[in-house]
């Protein structure tokens, strides 16, 4: 609970959040635009990181190629407080919308 309240107040309100029934982790879904892995490249240099969403695909085809707009969040290895200010930080670089 305590990373969706950060999520909710901090991340922008076109990030689509699939919460996780019983797991450890959050799938985020960017805006089509925005890539994950700039989004890493931003995060990593603020000492935050995550799991961009794109290995976790079976396959691509030229019809429907893999995402590069997703991620998953784990919360289980963090404590509350620096889950709330990872979270600050991802809103923070996801806020500069240089991620396409």
């Amino acid at each position: 609970q305590a990373m969706m309240n950060a999520i909710t107040e901090h991340f922008p309100a076109d990030v689509h959040i699939t919460e996780s029934e019983g797991g450890m982790f959050l799938w985020a879904t960017l805006p089509e635009n925005m890539s994950a892995m700039r989004l890493f490249d931003h995060a990593i240099k603020e000492k935050v990181a995550f799991v961009p969403g794109k290995p976790f695909y079976v396959s691509s085809t030229k019809d429907k190629p893999v995402p590069d707009n997703t991620l998953r969040l784990s919360y289980v290895t963090m404590d509350e407080d620096r889950i709330h200010k990872g979270i600050q930080i991802l809103g923070a670089c996801l806020r500069t919308r240089s991620l396409s």
